[in-house]
């Protein structure tokens, strides 16, 4: 696999931020994320199919921990978002855990 970008979706202090709109890199299967947060975080992926049509729908994200499916993360670790097909994401953060940041990487055969 190669890995096509790594960078930040998130980073706030605040509660309830949506963050800015990101492309999903064409080829990528997978989104590999890190959550990070001082407490509980209230976070959730959201992408859509088309950039210039649709809304933003939650995507189901696997604890890589347990590997239990989930459509709000609120547990720091790392977790992976199945993307085959969505070319828009955002990551919101709905709670009030203080300082979240969520950071992670694309994968697929690019």
């Amino acid at each position: 696999m190669a890995n096509l970008a790594e960078f930040v979706f998130l980073d706030t202090s605040s509660t309830s931020t949506t963050s800015n709109t990101f492309y999903v890199p064409y080829g990528a299967d997978e989104m590999v994320l890190q959550v990070k947060s001082s407490g509980t975080p209230d976070v959730t992926v959201k992408g859509k199919t088309d950039r210039e049509n649709g809304d933003f729908v939650t995507l189901s994200a696997i604890n890589q921990t347990g590997y239990k499916l989930v459509d709000k993360i609120e547990a720091n670790g790392i977790y992976s978002v199945a993307v085959s097909g969505i070319r828009e994401m955002q990551v919101v953060n709905g709670g009030s855990a203080g300082s979240v940041t969520v950071f992670g990487a694309a994968v697929g055969e690019g």
